[in-house]
């Protein structure tokens, strides 16, 4: 049995696409970042083979990586026959982040660049006696952490903090960490 399809779009709202090209887009430069930051320098054609992209598609996300800072020319691979290629990789400025462990004797902060080398670290001992202490002592760690590394609150890109415990999102605070103050 044949159904007949209808050949012209019906008057009135039409279904949300679950796609669009701006999406598309994102996942291509995410999908080329990630293969870059895990697979080291890449040629555009070598990214479009491992990813199964287009060689203008990826071109394209490589234009719009390099524009965002995210991405730059990494050095040329020449080879014994063919074309010299232009090898690209993730720029490690682009931006930095935090880590913070806080633990009952001591805070460690630690600053990364994007490529996960640690450009300052700091290993003090936790002297706060209540949950406000320990956090000021926090802010205070993670201010001179970043001073040291030469890096701009603005330029943590994200932030990570570990403590013992399970977090409450309903009280906002940190449950069952016996080991620290309040």
């Amino acid at each position: 049995m044949s159904r007949d399809l209808p050949t012209t779009v019906p008057p009135g709202p039409t279904p949300a696409q679950p796609w669009n090209r701006q999406r598309l887009r994102s996942n291509n430069e995410w999908l080329l970042l990630e293969r870059l930051r895990l697979g080291g320098p890449s040629s555009r054609a070598q990214l479009a083979r491992d990813t199964g992209l287009s060689k203008p598609t990826v071109s394209a996300a490589l234009a719009a990586l390099e524009q965002a800072g995210l991405a730059r020319e990494a050095g040329r691979f020449v080879p014994e026959r063919g074309r010299t290629a232009v090898l690209y990789e993730p720029d490690p400025l682009a931006g930095h982040v935090l880590g913070v462990d806080i633990g009952r004797a001591r805070l460690r902060v630690a600053v990364a660049d994007l490529a996960g080398d640690i450009v300052a670290r700091r290993d003090v001992p936790n002297k706060g006696r209540t949950a406000n202490a320990v956090a000021d002592a926090v802010v205070a760690a993670a201010r001179e952490t970043t001073a040291e590394a030469g890096v701009a609150a603005a330029d943590i890109v994200h932030a990570v903090i570990a403590t013992p415990g399970v977090w409450d999102e309903e009280r906002r605070g940190v449950r069952y960490a016996t080991s620290l103050p309040g």
